[in-house]
């Protein structure tokens, strides 16, 4: 980001052509592919856009503030242009489409971002400024989050933070808009396909066109440009041609490629959306448990409070001296309602299962070891600490089959619950946590079924 700055100043203050081409070919990806989601999926027309956006950029370089990022700067002019063309000439654009798509050969590569491609550019230009710089730094921009916490004035870890709740903002402006998708999933797209790779040559003939366009510094300058362009496209045109015949095969091969992963990023957005539906039966069905436990434990305290009364009445009057100077417990309200003995625990576990799934988003799907590298992830869902828990699962997330019925987590030790049984909360990778009893305390054959080995 600092190199970008230093050709930006460079472009400025000397009119460096060389520095001008090194930023379009540098954001070039980042423009383009905005441009052609806002241009539903017209290549010609998101062309059109990137160079005008270019040379916009060519004629305000100058007044751009010197604390905005170039990236935010791009894609707000870029989703500008997009509205102001496409106004002017949906119709025909509309048409020449339709007419393309009837002679293109079928290219699913461009299915990824098929739920929220219509609508992402407007959700992220309808972010908030901070918002906004991280999504297109980390997703557009593609840098890592080191680099991200320096251009904010922070650390890798708040960078992460930031990310994240700028994530979950974006999914909730695309959920207004009829796009149902995890902020997860969101993620993982943008991660795949927010940057499609510009035609070849485009990045080159943009640069020349914006700096003939874009600058006016005499007659005799711009003409003297205009040749040299020229000149230097002839030849780059010639080296296209040359690049197209020789390598036919390969673009084959990497429009396969991008046809496989378009299929496996769909299955998983069918997969995400059942796993919805189940997770919300599995929360109803945890509240009705949760619902009568609250019940029995209402009785068991209204039991306690009746006994308690009687031993009092039932003592010698010998003893009212020693039992007046010996503190008694809280007796519980018998109208108030209580919260269930394992309500702690089962947060925690919630809690955890949570922080798992941020780390694995992060880490490719890998689960991390040791509870204790959660650390930089539990801002929002700190731990009690009523008991200790593991990690029992260790591998990747995307290779578990049935989340709703992998345990993740589990609690070491074994609660006592008020009615003799004994109790354990897990954490399932759908995000969970569900309380299992067992009167012998043996849990193996609940948890050998639950996808654990013996241990």
């Amino acid at each position: 980001m600092n190199e970008t700055n230093q050709l930006l100043t460079e472009y400025r203050e000397k009119g460096s052509e060389a520095a001008f081409g090194e930023l379009v070919s540098r954001y070039i990806g980042l423009v383009y592919s905005s441009a052609l989601r806002l241009a539903g999926g017209d290549v010609h027309l998101a062309e059109d856009i990137s160079q005008n956006v270019f040379i916009d950029l060519a004629r305000n370089a100058p007044k751009l503030s010197r604390e905005s990022t170039l990236g935010g700067w791009l894609h707000r002019d870029t989703c500008f242009v997009a509205s102001k063309i496409l106004r002017t000439e949906r119709r025909r654009a509309a048409r020449e489409r339709e007419a393309a798509l009837m002679n293109l050969t079928p290219d699913h590569s461009e299915g990824n971002l098929r739920a929220i491609a219509p609508v992402l550019d407007d959700a992220i230009n309808n972010l908030d400024s901070e918002d906004r710089s991280v999504i297109l730094l980390r997703f557009f921009e593609q840098h890592d989050f080191r680099s991200i916490g320096a251009a904010i004035g922070s650390n890798e870890d708040a960078a992460r933070m930031r990310v994240n709740r700028a994530l979950q903002k974006l999914q909730l402006m695309l959920k207004r808009q009829g796009v149902a998708m995890s902020a997860a999933a969101l993620g993982t797209a943008l991660t795949v396909d927010a940057v499609s790779a510009a035609p070849v040559g485009l990045g080159v003939k943009i640069a020349s066109a914006a700096l003939v366009t874009g600058v006016k510094t005499g007659a005799a300058t711009t003409a003297i440009k205009i040749m040299a362009i020229t000149k230097t496209q002839s030849a780059i045109a010639g080296a296209v041609v040359a690049i197209a015949i020789a390598t036919p095969l390969f673009l084959v091969h990497d429009a396969e490629i991008k046809s496989r992963a378009a299929q496996e990023i769909a299955a998983a957005h069918i997969q995400a959306a059942t796993m919805a539906d189940d997770n919300a039966a599995l929360s109803n069905s945890l509240a009705a448990t949760q619902a009568a436990l609250d019940k029995r434990g209402q009785e068991l305290a209204r039991l306690r409070s009746t006994a308690q009364a009687a031993n009092k009445k039932a003592k010698p009057a010998s003893n009212k001296r020693a039992a007046a100077s010996t503190p008694t417990p809280a007796t519980p309200d018998p109208d108030k309602p209580q919260e269930p003995y394992w309500a702690p625990h089962g947060r925690d576990s919630r809690n955890l299962v949570t922080m798992l799934i941020l780390y694995a988003n992060e880490h490719h799907g890998q689960l991390p070891q040791n509870v204790e590298d959660l650390g930089a992830y539990s801002k929002g869902y700190e731990l009690t600490g009523t008991n200790q828990f593991e990690i029992v699962y260790q591998g990747s997330l995307d290779a578990i089959k049935d989340r709703d019925e992998t345990i993740i987590v589990r609690e070491t030790q074994a609660l006592r619950a008020p009615d003799g049984k004994w109790a354990k909360v897990y954490g399932f990778a759908n995000g969970t946590a569900q309380l299992h009893e067992e009167i012998n305390g043996d849990f193996s054959a609940y948890e050998k079924e639950h996808g654990l080995a013996a241990r």
